[in-house]
């Protein structure tokens, strides 16, 4: 679970990156941003969603259904998905992957500005994994790094 959406959090990371590094117009650059931030924060959200509903729905197993399991499995999804966001963004941003989004980015600075910001949110995301419970917080952290650089 937190792989998959570790996955797709990555992925929708690179896409910000790549769309504030090459996108030249400043609306169509700012509804690309808000609609890649949205999914961000919605991919989290929505499998929280989900995660409540059919965990209620499917769950049989004695043990599971101690009062506070399920609020606790689903924290360790939760930083399992941050942790993992991080280790994909540093494997393909900084290993043999190299993934399109940052690589097709023509000016070197701008190029470099990207990566730069995807690294750093891939260590907070590690260091931090505990801490990232909310899709926003995604959608945060990447927003504070492109403004601090």
């Amino acid at each position: 679970m937190g792989y998959d959406i570790g996955n797709v959090v990555a992925n929708m990371i690179f896409a910000w990156a790549n769309g504030e590094a090459t996108i030249e117009d400043a609306a169509e650059k700012e509804a690309y941003l808000a609609w890649v931030e949205q999914v961000i924060a919605q991919v989290i959200d929505l499998f929280k969603e989900k995660y409540d509903r059919l965990f209620n729905e499917r769950v049989t197993e004695p043990m599971a259904k101690t009062k506070g399991y399920k609020e606790y499995f689903l924290q360790t999804i939760l930083a399992d998905t941050a942790g993992v966001t991080g280790i994909e963004i540093n494997r393909r941003a900084a290993g043999m992957a190299q993934v399109k989004d940052l690589t097709t980015i023509p000016d070197e600075r701008k190029r470099m500005r990207a990566e730069r910001i995807c690294m750093l949110a891939a260590k907070e995301f590690i260091k931090k994994r505990a801490e990232y419970r909310e899709g926003w917080q995604y959608v945060d952290c990447v927003k504070r790094l492109a403004a601090s650089i």
